[in-house]
């Protein structure tokens, strides 16, 4: 769902994922968990959860800043609700504005999160044993073409 009025934004989405790997080479006592890859590691994954998100944003367009085509300010959340009762869920809120300008963008946003490995440190998509809230700052530079 995608909703907007006037400058104001709306995006709902739920999904739902079941991930039924073969792990009959490795030790397979838990199929609660797979394996996926993201850079250079591989992290366990709860392979089932309902992943539930919403997201609201206002896109400003100043008329006296001439360096500044707008500004969307943006507050994004998400969770993952995981089927092994063992496990606690992960969730995510980023609260932020990207600030654009022809093909630049600078995101500025904070991220509180208590199982993503790119917050903090200890969370994960897996069990997240520790489940404990991380914070980040975060500054990202980019042009797009």
């Amino acid at each position: 769902m995608n909703r907007g009025e006037g400058n104001w934004g709306l995006k709902a989405q739920l999904s739902y994922y079941n991930y039924d790997a073969d792990y009959s080479g490795l030790d397979a006592s838990n199929n609660d968990l797979i394996a996926m890859g993201a850079f250079d590691w591989a992290a366990a994954v709860a392979s089932e959860g309902v992943i539930p998100s919403l997201a609201i944003n206002y896109l400003w367009v100043p008329e006296n800043i001439t360096w500044i085509d707008s500004i969307n300010f943006y507050n994004d959340f998400s969770i993952i609700m995981k089927h092994a009762d063992s496990f606690s869920d992960s969730a995510m809120n980023v609260i932020g504005m990207a600030i654009a300008r022809g093909g630049w963008y600078i995101y500025v946003d904070y991220a509180f999160s208590n199982g993503n490995y790119f917050v903090g440190s200890g969370g994960d998509f897996g069990a997240n044993e520790s489940d404990e809230w991380q914070k980040r700052f975060n500054i990202n530079f980019g042009y797009y073409f």
